[in-house]
C-alpha cells in the first residue's frame, strides 16, 4: 500500500484509489466476498470504488466471452464500457 500512495498528485493525507468492477451477475464473486476485499483495503488505506454492473456476468469485458460455451461467462459491451470509461476517468484525475 506505501508504494501505491506515491503519485504527483498525493500528499501525505490522500488515499490511492481501487476501482473493482464486478458483474452483478457473476456467480463466481459473492456481495460477502466485496465487502471483506473493501474493508481489507479501506483498513490499508485506499479508497476502494466497487462498481457493480447491471446484466454483466463473468469476464464482461472480454469480448472473447462471446465464444465461451459457459453460461457463468459472457461479454457485455455496456459494462466494459463503463469500466473502460470510469478507469480513463480516474488515471486522468490522478496522473494529469
Amino acid at each position: 500500500p506505501e508504494e501505491c500512495a506515491s503519485s504527483s498528485k498525493t500528499d501525505s493525507t490522500s488515499k490511492p484509489t481501487m476501482l473493482i468492477f464486478n458483474g452483478a451477475l457473476d456467480p463466481f464473486v459473492a456481495q460477502a466476498d466485496l465487502d471483506k476485499v473493501k474493508a481489507y483495503l479501506s483498513s490499508n488505506n485506499f479508497e476502494v470504488q466497487i462498481h457493480q454492473l447491471e446484466g454483466a456476468k463473468h469476464g464482461f469485458s472480454n469480448s472473447a466471452q462471446s465464444f465461451n460455451e459457459n453460461p457463468a461467462f459472457a461479454y457485455n459491451e455496456k459494462g466494459a464500457n463503463e469500466s473502460w470509461e470510469a478507469t480513463i476517468t480516474l488515471l486522468k484525475s490522478t496522473l494529469a
